[in-house]
């Protein structure tokens, strides 16, 4: 089911991106992330992880979405390196 979310994300003519061509890291949340890890990224969902509750600093938060982690697919055939990074900011800031 995320696979294919990933596949009709990546179809999207409107590609999610800020008025500045930056990606649009809540947005890309949104599509890949928050069925698992709840809108607000307290997880629960498929043994998904608490994103609140995180140790881990946001270039490892990068490395798991890009690699995939336990049941978590990877995600670098699906985003492109500065949406991966974007997104792992995104989840970082859920710890604050």
């Amino acid at each position: 089911m995320l696979f294919l979310g990933g596949l009709f994300a990546a179809c999207n003519p409107n590609p999610p991106v800020n008025a500045d061509g930056s990606p649009d890291a809540e947005r890309l949340y949104t599509i890949h992330c928050a069925a698992c890890h709840k809108p607000d990224g307290t997880g629960g969902i498929s043994g998904a992880k608490n994103l609140v509750t995180t140790k881990l600093i946001e270039s490892e938060i990068a490395k798991v979405i890009a690699k995939g982690q336990g049941d978590m697919m990877p995600f670098e055939s699906i985003l492109k390196p500065e949406e991966i990074e974007a997104v792992a900011a995104f989840v970082h800031d859920f710890k604050y």
